[in-house]
Order: structure tokens, then C-alpha cells, then sequence
């Protein structure tokens, strides 16, 4: 019987050989995604990429901080105000009562409705927050994360079409990897479809299949050899799959020369000395709110916010607002939302 098993097996081991080929044939088609050949450090803000974009550039992918540093981006230039505020929440607040601290998050309104010069997407992000709004519903940071998932995925869509439509981009990033991974399972699907009509697959021989002592269990364990053996290419190829996925071409000869704007962009942020922002800040004291929304896709908010000083960079009325500790969670560790509603982000 083991034979018989390890025979039948052959063709799904040979399917999955042949879809890891074509797979890594459509890779070598496209084209592997290039890298900058050398990281110079940039001294100029890519203002010319909006945050967003900027950050769909660097992972080939618009995640929720490229939405939350857009907000950002359009508070400095007058679209959004954003304010902390008190938020009451009963689960919450019984976590933490003994710390006898009120729960602190960012409010987002709309002062400037007039939103006919922004961006496709900028124009989605506006429009999200309005028909909140409209509906009588206070729009926080965390919502972003908690909340709105099908409008954010949404919005994470459009922030991609725009890299493309910008030329960063052969097409969008969500439709390169659709179309990768429908044909990873069409593949798949077309392969067992093969193995089952033109080779002759049994667990069995003829004498056990007749047995009557194992009869009650022949067809449950035959159904679920089936199944296993039907999934097995698509269980082998995934690792191969998955890599191939995001190496295949995304960014064009543009979008990489932009990407490679963008990492020195980074790597200024990270060396800049304190005397070098003050003489950037005497042309342009709102260098802060510049900066900011691209060092957060960059994961390098912290940086940037230490490097500041009073008395030479203007702040933000909502950055003034908060506390040293509340400062901090907005610009720690992850690049995601946490519970509190502010940005967790250590290192990029």
C-alpha cells in the first residue's frame, strides 16, 4: 500500500516543479525588481512624491501610516486640523484607572472643503472624513487602524493607483500581485484538473478495496488522501510563490531612481546635526511639518523629532498640545496604530 501511495504521488511532486517554472518564467518576463545601485544622501525634501507615494515606493505596497501620514500632510497645508481632545472609552478607561490619566487621541475636522486641487487619493482621504462627518460622527487617529477597514483598504488601492498613474509604478502594486497570485492558483487548479483525468491515482489495491474489516474507514480515508495529495503542490510552490511575488517588477526605471531619492532622503534625516536644521529652519521655520509626514513612512519620526528645538522651528499647535509621553507614543516603534490611537513606530 505504501507503493501505491508514494507512486501516486509522483505526478502532483512533478505539477509542483512545473509551477514553480512558469512561476519564476513570468518573474524572469517582467523582470526582477531593481534596487538603487548606490544611496546618496539627499538633502532636498522629495516634495515633488507625496508621503503616501513616497512610502508605496519603498515597499511596493500603501499600508494604513501612508493613509495617517497623508492626514498629516494635508494639516500642514491647511485642509485637516488636527487637536487632542479627551476620548472617554468605558474599556479603557477600567484598564487603566490606576493610572488616573485621561485617554488622550487626535481629533481630525475638516477646515478647507475646497478639495478640487488635491490628488485622486487625497481627494478619497477628504471624502472619507466628510461623509463622517457629515453623518455627525467625530473622526479620530485610531480610527484609521480600529474602525473604517474596508474604507482604508479602499483608500490603500487608490494611493497605489496614483504610484502608477505617476509613473512609479507598471501598474498598480495590488493588481501585479492579483494577477501573480491568480495565476499561482490557476496554475495549481489546471495541474490537479491534469493528474486526475489522465493519471491513475489509487491509495489501494485491488484486495485491500475489497476488504470488508476496513471498509467503514476506506472512503473517509480515501477522500482525505485525495485531499492532501490535491493540495500538496499548492503547499510546496507557496514558499517559492511568495518570494517570487514580491521580486518580480513592480517599480520602473523612474520609480526606483525615485525610491533611491527617498532612502537618501532617510539617511539625511538620520546624520542631519541640529545646526545644519537651524539653518533650514531660517528659510523655512515649518521645516518640521515638512519632514514630518515622510519621516513617519520612513520609521524615522523619532529621529527627526529630537533633532528639533524651540525657539527655531515652528510647531504645530496639536504637536504643542501634548505631553513629552503622549509626543513619544505618536512617534515610537511599529508604524501601526496601538489601542491608545497613536502611531507605534521603532525602525523601519
Amino acid at each position: 500500500m505504501l507503493i501505491l501511495w508514494l507512486k501516486s504521488l509522483v505526478p502532483f511532486l512533478i505539477s509542483s516543479v512545473v509551477i514553480a517554472i512558469i512561476l519564476a518564467s513570468f518573474q524572469l518576463l517582467f523582470g526582477k525588481d531593481e534596487r538603487p545601485e548606490v544611496i546618496k544622501v539627499e538633502y532636498d525634501l522629495p516634495s515633488d512624491i507625496p508621503p503616501a507615494v513616497a512610502g508605496t515606493i519603498v515597499d511596493e505596497k500603501a499600508d494604513v501610516v501612508d493613509v495617517i501620514a497623508t492626514v498629516f500632510d494635508l494639516e500642514r497645508r491647511g485642509y485637516l486640523q488636527i487637536k487632542p481632545v479627551e476620548r472617554h472609552r468605558y474599556f479603557y478607561d477600567q484598564m487603566d484607572v490606576s493610572l488616573n490619566q485621561p485617554k488622550r487621541e487626535l481629533e481630525i475636522t475638516v477646515i478647507n472643503g475646497d478639495i478640487r486641487e488635491l490628488r485622486d487619493f487625497e481627494q478619497e482621504i477628504m471624502n472619507f472624513i466628510l461623509e463622517r462627518e457629515s453623518a455627525g460622527t467625530k473622526v479620530y487617529l485610531s480610527d484609521f487602524g480600529e474602525k473604517f477597514v474596508s474604507g482604508i483598504n479602499y483608500l490603500r488601492r487608490r494611493i497605489e493607483d496614483e504610484a502608477a498613474k505617476m509613473g512609479y509604478f507598471y501598474g498598480a502594486p495590488y493588481n501585479v500581485r492579483n494577477f501573480f497570485t491568480a495565476l499561482y492558483f490557476l496554475l495549481w487548479g489546471i495541474g490537479d484538473i491534469v493528474i486526475f483525468k489522465f493519471c491513475d491515482i489509487r491509495f489501494f489495491d485491488q484486495r485491500t478495496m475489497n476488504n470488508l474489516i476496513f471498509y467503514p474507514n476506506k472512503q473517509l480515508l480515501y477522500y482525505t488522501l485525495l485531499v492532501v495529495y490535491a493540495l500538496l503542490p499548492l503547499i510546496l510552490v507557496y514558499p517559492i510563490y511568495k518570494r517570487l511575488k514580491y521580486s518580480v517588477a513592480l517599480r520602473t526605471k523612474k520609480g526606483v531612481k525615485a525610491w533611491g531619492r527617498i532612502l537618501g532622503f532617510k539617511e539625511f534625516i538620520k546624520r542631519v546635526e541640529k545646526e545644519k536644521i537651524k539653518r533650514m529652519a531660517e528659510k523655512d521655520p515649518q521645516i518640521f511639518v515638512k519632514v514630518l509626514p515622510y519621516a513617519i513612512i520612513l520609521g524615522v519620526a523619532r529621529e527627526w523629532a529630537s533633532k528639533m528645538e524651540k525657539g527655531f522651528v515652528e510647531f504645530p499647535d496639536w504637536w504643542k498640545a501634548l505631553n513629552p509621553m503622549e509626543r513619544s507614543l505618536l512617534i515610537g516603534s511599529n508604524l501601526t496604530l496601538n489601542k491608545e490611537g497613536w502611531i507605534d513606530s521603532s525602525g523601519y
